[in-house]
This record gives structure tokens, sequence and C-alpha cells, in this order.
């Protein structure tokens, strides 16, 4: 899921050239009320997709960069949540693993596959982070999820 501010959707379609405003048609992104990023609203709709498809995470993988709030509301709902640094000897593995994945069929994602992002303001990586993130858990807990030793 995608999160995007409210105020200023028209003038991100139309700066960005991306149809934001089709994405949150289709329910792929969600807007938040006010002119930043809710993180209450990202951790609601986390909670209520856990409910609604009746979820156990053992862990929640997140950018440990500026997700203090977010991180302190996870963990009130009773989620384990694990700071995952994207960097040089974080995600090599991961993305590796996640390229044969993708490859492979073994997920279906419509982003860029490589979390590069220039100086353009609308090269926006954030999907491709967060499921790296996802990776990084994988690969730690790698053996526990194929159960071999």
């Amino acid at each position: 899921m995608y999160f995007l501010p409210a105020d200023n959707l028209t003038e991100r379609v139309t700066q960005d050239k991306i149809p934001y405003d089709k994405w949150f048609q289709r329910g792929l992104l969600h807007l938040c009320a006010v002119n930043s990023i809710n993180y209450s609203d990202v951790t609601h709709w986390f909670v209520d997709t856990v409910r609604e498809y009746d979820l156990s995470p053992a862990w929640v993988y997140y950018d440990s960069h500026s997700a203090r709030y977010f991180v302190e509301e996870m963990q009130m709902q009773g989620f384990t949540m694990v700071g995952a640094i994207q960097g040089a000897k974080t995600l090599p593995l991961p993305m590796e693993m996640l390229g044969r994945d993708l490859k492979a069929h073994k997920v279906i994602y419509n982003g860029n596959l490589l979390p590069v992002k220039n100086q353009s303001p609308q090269q926006r990586i954030d999907g491709t982070a967060a499921l790296l993130d996802c990776y990084v858990g994988l690969y730690e807990h790698y053996n526990e999820y194929t159960g071999a030793i």
C-alpha cells in the first residue's frame, strides 16, 4: 500500500506525471487527510490488513531511518518490530533473492527492481524499499521459513 497526502494529490499527478489518482481509485493508494504522511494511517492499515486476512506476522521489518513514531505505535499493537538498515552491507543478498523470485514469478510486483534514486523528486522508491525490508527479514530467517538447517 502506498500513502500520499490528500492535499497535494492533483499537483503530484501533474508534476510527477504518475497516475496517483487512478491508483487511489483502484485501492492501491491511501490518501492521508493532512499535508504529510500520517503514520497512524499506516499503522491502522497494517492492523486492519492483518485482521482481514487472518495473518500472524512474526516480525515486521522496516526502514530504521526516521521511524520512531511508527515503531512505537506498531509495538503498542503487539508487533515485533525489526529495523532494516538499507545499505551496502544489508541489501545485496536480499536484492539477489528478490531478483530471483521476481524472475521465477514467485513475486508479482509492478515496480522497479533497483532501489536507486537520482536527484529527481519523481523517482520514488518507497515501495521497492519496503519490499526489500521484507526480504531482509526473509534472508535473516530463511532457515525458519524453509525448515532448512
